[in-house]
């Protein structure tokens, strides 16, 4: 439980200092180039987003669990995923600028916006260490270097908004943070444990793994596609600076995000060896996971309510008031994005992979569907909406429809017993303490 707690909060920290600075500078930038240019930046990052999302090809789970696993297999996956990424970062890097030239061909800056922030695409592979610390819940070193960086490249940002410099040079800031940050994560990692550049994996072990995370990565990119599906539509529907307002309400929706992914990637390798040794604290471990995102997500979206659109206007400007009531209704799919991330676990722990796949799908063509109905008819808010039933039909009705997911149905199911969650966490906590 105290290791658990300890790699939650270096995770947790790692996306707070990066989130807040990125939110603060995120807000200068906005205000300094008005809606229009900042949505133009933000349909170009959201492609860009989606391909780099599932470039690992479902694959991370995956070799987090076999690291977790067998130790002795350290140089055997982490070389797999190291060519992996670094074959798959050429084919998405093409593939960007592809439907970036097809979406965008007669604009110019959004095509160059996004040619520049594709680059990082070729450089993913030099990132593959980060899972081994995440595998060994030793996570912190890795953030050192990440914030470090981030932090130097935030105050050239600040300087950049000072001095009123153009667009791309804000966007190769971007491209250069990532470059850098993955070379340095490779160099630390080669610094402690060595690296065989030469050393191939058999292609059978491709087979294996590729065939394992197929359902995820399809899983992946039904995700990614159903988030920024809608930023994507609303560009070609109703223009950039729409794309403006709606991403600006994402971006404080999203911006919470960090918490469900920090705390359940820190439970991960605990529920991994408690499957193996107690199945009743494996899924008492699972109940309470659930039950802590739950909580949070509740908050925040009450929260909300009552100050998104004085939130909206104080950070980003009257210009912007627009997205408040946008910011209002998109905070409720947390909830749900939330129970999802907890479930995530459950599916690749209990090999369920093929459920992954299909809620993600069924998702997807819900949000696409909704999103041709109610963007040309309630615009951005309509948008916001798709999102919120689509998050709702991926979490839940999948477990609810299919016998073999009933046990997830039950976790997500008592978040809503409120009246029990003092009772639950106090007994989680005493139990494990010791641990």
């Amino acid at each position: 439980m105290k290791k658990i707690i300890i790699n939650s909060f270096w995770l947790v920290f790692d996306k707070i200092i990066k989130l807040s600075f990125g939110l603060i500078i995120g807000i200068g930038i906005a205000r300094f180039f008005g809606p229009e240019i900042f949505g133009k930046y933000n349909f170009a990052n959201s492609i860009v987003v989606l391909f780099g999302t599932v470039l690992p090809l479902g694959t991370e789970a995956i070799l987090i669990r076999e690291l977790v696993n067998d130790y002795n297999k350290n140089e055997e996956l982490l070389s797999f995923s190291f060519y992996l990424h670094f074959l798959s970062g050429i084919v998405f890097f093409i593939a960007s600028i592809f439907l970036l030239y097809v979406l965008k061909f007669e604009d110019t800056t959004t095509f160059n916006i996004g040619l520049i922030l594709a680059f990082s695409l070729l450089f993913r592979f030099l990132s593959v260490p980060r899972y081994f610390f995440e595998s060994r819940t030793e996570i912190k070193y890795i953030i050192y270097i990440e914030n470090s960086l981030f932090l130097l490249f935030s105050l050239i940002r600040i300087g950049l908004l000072y001095f009123s410099y153009d667009v791309y040079c804000f966007i190769y800031s971007f491209l250069f943070e990532a470059i850098i940050s993955y070379l340095l994560i490779f160099i630390y990692y080669c610094n402690i444990k060595g690296f065989n550049i030469l050393y191939f994996p058999k292609f059978t072990k491709w087979f294996v793994l590729l065939k394992e995370s197929f359902p995820i990565f399809i899983s992946g990119l039904s995700v990614i596609l159903y988030m920024k599906i809608d930023q994507l539509m609303i560009g070609m529907l109703l223009g950039d600076s729409s794309v403006g307002f709606y991403s600006v309400a994402v971006k404080l929706s999203e911006f919470w995000y960090f918490l469900p992914l920090g705390i359940s990637a820190s439970f991960y390798p605990t529920l991994i060896e408690l499957k193996k040794s107690s199945i009743a604290k494996y899924k008492e471990t699972f109940q309470n996971l659930h039950i802590v995102l739950f909580m949070i997500s509740i908050f925040m979206a009450f929260i909300v309510q009552i100050f998104g659109n004085w939130i909206v206007e104080f950070l980003y400007g009257v210009d912007y008031s627009l997205a408040g009531d946008v910011f209002r209704i998109y905070i409720w799919s947390a909830i749900f994005v939330f129970l999802g991330v907890a479930g995530g676990n459950y599916y690749i722990i209990e090999n369920k992979q093929s459920f992954v796949l299909l809620k993600s799908i069924v998702g997807l063509f819900m949000n696409i569907i909704l999103n041709f109905i109610w963007i040309p008819s309630n615009g951005i808010l309509g948008a916001a909406a798709a999102t919120l039933v689509s998050q709702i039909v991926s979490a839940m009705l999948i477990p609810l429809l299919f016998k073999e997911l009933h046990e997830l149905l039950f976790f997500q199911l008592e978040c809503f017993v409120f009246w029990n969650w003092h009772n639950r966490l106090k007994n989680f906590y005493f139990k494990f303490k010791s641990n």
